[in-house]
Formats: C-alpha cells, sequence, structure tokens
C-alpha cells in the first residue's frame, strides 16, 4: 500500500539538511556535482513524487451500494447502468422499515449520489 507523504516538509527537510551541511558562506563543491539533497529537493519540488489522483470508484450491475444522502434505504443492489452512464438503476432490499412506511422501489439514481460498498458489506 502506497503511503502519503507531506512533500513540503520533506523538501524543508532536505533544505534544512544542506543548510547544515553546507553553510551559505562556505563552498559546496569542488567538482560540481549535485548531493542527493539537491536532486531530491529538485524532484521534490517539480511533483514528480505526488500522487496519483484517486478515481472515483466504478459502479457496475452486481455492486452493493448505499446512497450519500438517503441513509434509511440502506444497501441497494445496482441492477443496470444507464445507456448514458450517469445512472444506475437500483434495488433496495434492505431499506429501514422504521424509518420508511413505503417500500422503495427500483428507480434510477445518480452514479454521484452512490457510494460503492466494498466487498459488499
Amino acid at each position: 500500500m502506497h503511503k502519503l507523504i507531506d512533500s513540503e516538509k520533506l523538501e524543508g527537510w532536505c533544505k534544512e539538511r544542506l543548510m547544515m551541511a553546507f553553510p551559505p558562506d562556505q563552498a559546496q563543491y569542488a567538482d560540481g556535482r549535485k548531493t542527493i539533497l539537491e536532486l531530491l529537493a529538485g524532484e521534490l519540488e517539480s511533483g514528480t513524487f505526488a500522487p496519483t489522483p484517486v478515481q472515483p470508484d466504478t459502479i457496475n450491475p452486481g455492486d452493493k451500494v448505499k446512497h450519500r444522502k438517503m441513509k434509511h434505504l440502506g444497501i441497494g443492489n445496482v441492477l443496470e447502468i444507464a445507456k448514458s452512464g450517469e445512472r444506475a438503476y437500483v434495488d433496495w432490499p434492505n431499506y429501514d422499515k422504521s424509518k420508511v412506511n413505503w417500500a422503495p422501489t427500483p428507480a434510477y439514481y445518480r452514479l454521484d449520489k452512490l457510494e460503492v460498498i466494498p466487498n459488499g458489506y
């Protein structure tokens, strides 16, 4: 699993260590080579190690989902994805009967309003 780090903190740490190793009044190198700290600081600054943006979960038929706002619907089953790719047809067999006095019928819901339940739990 990838660990996220604060690149600004690491970049600051590199620069701080460089200042300790090579104070501003001291000549740094005889042969012009860069230190690993300078290389790392430059790569951090350029965004080389920035994490890949998190992609939204893809919803597919057969997935278990919950509605982000209508919690009383409980866990639903995705039956199909609309041809537009923007909505899912969901059945809600596990709705909260204490909060709803009607049985929700399967209907289309916007994908951004649904959240995939990992492993169906």
